[in-house]
């Protein structure tokens, strides 16, 4: 079983369960393997929890980075595209640990930066991006889009509106 399998693994869990549900146990249990296999791959859970982070945090800036030429009008298909209860559960773990504090924050920035780029400003990105934050706690990615058009569309013009 290679590194990126526990990895998938402990997406699944965190998504699923949330920050609590990250246990060396669980993750044996749900990849079938033995303890030993985890501490080959990973030498404690701190390890494994910051090759996680950095495994969600990759993801994510490899989706911004094939969307570099995507106009703002793709706004809505992205957020569709994202995994909510996984966006939710690192949000939350954030509240308490610091690693998954500073992938957040890191991966918040370069996301209101692409959409700056695209908006023609940092007031608006961060307005839209706080709704997008908002409307995922309300009710998951499928209750994104058409509040976001929306919103896009009562805010000031600028060159990309969707």
């Amino acid at each position: 079983m290679a590194r990126a399998d526990w990895l998938e693994a402990g997406t699944a869990l965190l998504a699923g369960g949330g920050a609590a549900a990250l246990t060396i146990e669980r993750l044996c249990v749900l990849t079938g393997r033995s303890k030993g296999a985890f501490y080959h791959h990973f030498g404690n859970m701190p390890a494994f929890e910051q090759a996680l982070l950095g495994h969600w945090a990759e993801a994510n800036r490899a989706r911004i980075r094939a969307a570099a030429g995507q106009e703002a009008g793709a706004l809505p298909e992205l957020a569709l595209g994202l995994a909510a209860g996984l966006e939710q559960a690192v949000r939350r773990w954030a509240a308490v640990h610091a690693g998954a504090r500073a992938e957040l924050a890191a991966l918040d920035d370069l996301r209101m930066a692409w959409l700056a780029e695209r908006l023609g400003g940092a007031e608006t990105a961060r307005l839209l991006y706080a709704a997008f934050i908002g409307l995922l706690e309300l009710g998951g990615p499928e209750g994104v889009a058409a509040p976001l058009a929306l919103l896009r569309r009562s805010l000031p013009p600028g060159d990309d509106r969707p």
